[in-house]
């Protein structure tokens, strides 16, 4: 994955435009390894008994977005909240994406609830999980 910044430069800290230039592109890149992965595009209605995406690849594919995208905003000069909102906002994207087209046609109906779930709690949750990880470095140390 391409950096979304080069290294930060305190003394200039970037405009907002420029943060969602940034953004935008960072979000093209990854919808773009996101389509080298999974090049047939999304399955056609009338395949509901064949989805050829499995929640596994989604999801090994989000967390490694997350954990990258983590490290990436942390480089930009914003405040907390603010970076988790560009981070919950990234990954909304992403999964509208890929995700939408993923989901078998019997779980379509539940798509809102199913992204709720998914971006506002578990996603939330993990990025307030992988900051403290960092930011702490309390990693579990083998028992000897």
């Amino acid at each position: 994955m391409a950096p979304l910044t080069e290294a930060p430069n305190p003394a200039t800290p970037p405009t907002e435009q420029e943060q969602h230039d940034l953004v935008a592109q960072f979000i093209e890149d990854l919808q773009a390894e996101w389509d080298k992965e999974v090049p047939e595009g999304p399955t056609p209605w009338w395949h509901f008994w064949g989805v050829h995406v499995t929640c596994h690849k989604v999801t090994l594919f989000l967390l490694n977005c997350l954990d990258f995208l983590i490290l990436e905003v942390d480089k930009l000069l914003l405040e907390g909240k603010a970076k988790k909102g560009l981070v919950l906002s990234v990954i909304n994207t992403l999964y509208d994406y890929i995700v939408q087209g993923a989901l078998p046609i019997w779980a379509r109906p539940f798509s809102a609830v199913i992204k709720h779930c998914i971006v506002n709690i578990v996603i939330s949750d993990a990025i307030d999980f992988t900051v403290a990880k960092y930011h702490n470095a309390i990693w579990p140390k083998p028992v000897t």
